[in-house]
């Protein structure tokens, strides 16, 4: 069973740090709380379906002609046994290199992160880097790198029973170094497949965002 998670945002014109904000709030209106949605779909695969769930796969498009970002998240069964209930991320955008550069900021910024994950969720919790995005702008040296975290809570949703794939790992170690440029490009989406689960998903959204 996999269900898609997709959305949109425009920013104004030359807002570089808006393009790299995916962790939204409530009271924010340009439409980038992909942390909300995701995290709002993972928890009810783990109690619709009663399976573990983890994201297979994230999907993001930047335009910096129209600073437009789009992105899709896959999420479905973990194989490893564990059910990640949350997505996070944390990015930079400006000068690439340097040690105040995107690349180091982004890199040390999810260090944190993930430490605070700990103290904040529990000390059980379990986390996989499972992306890391790294966008080549239009203007010379300059770029976004965005690196995306999934993490456990298993005080709150215990990992289910299941065959686990002992051969199968969640997430991948990233270097300081990004080892993968995205340029301008077309997102190819999934949803052509007409999930009728994201569908209903999608629409509950928008009118708990509307209360």
């Amino acid at each position: 069973m996999k269900i898609f998670v997709t959305n949109s945002f425009k920013c104004e014109l030359g807002d570089y740090n808006s393009m790299c904000k995916f962790e939204g709030k409530k009271s924010d209106v340009l439409g980038n709380e992909m942390n909300i949605m995701v995290n709002s779909s993972l928890e009810d695969y783990y109690n619709t379906y009663k399976r573990n769930p983890y994201v297979s796969s994230i999907k993001i498009t930047m335009d910096d002609s129209q600073f437009i970002v789009n992105w899709e998240v896959t999420i479905e069964e973990s194989p490893d046994g564990k059910a990640y209930i949350g997505l996070t991320s944390m990015g930079a955008s400006g000068t690439s290199d340097g040690i105040d550069g995107s690349i180091n900021r982004a890199f040390e910024k999810i260090k944190l992160k993930k430490n605070s994950l700990l103290s904040e969720i529990s000390k059980k919790t379990e986390i996989a880097d499972i992306l890391d995005f790294n966008f080549k702008s239009k203007t010379e040296g300059f770029g976004i790198r965005q690196i995306f975290t999934i993490y456990t809570n298993p005080d709150i949703y215990p990992y289910l029973p299941k065959k686990v794939n002992k051969n199968f790992i969640v997430g991948k170690i990233f270097e300081e170094t990004p080892q993968t440029t995205h340029n301008n490009g077309q997102l190819i989406s999934s949803l052509d497949s007409g999930d009728t689960h994201f569908k209903i998903m999608n629409s509950l959204f928008k009118r708990n965002r509307s209360n």
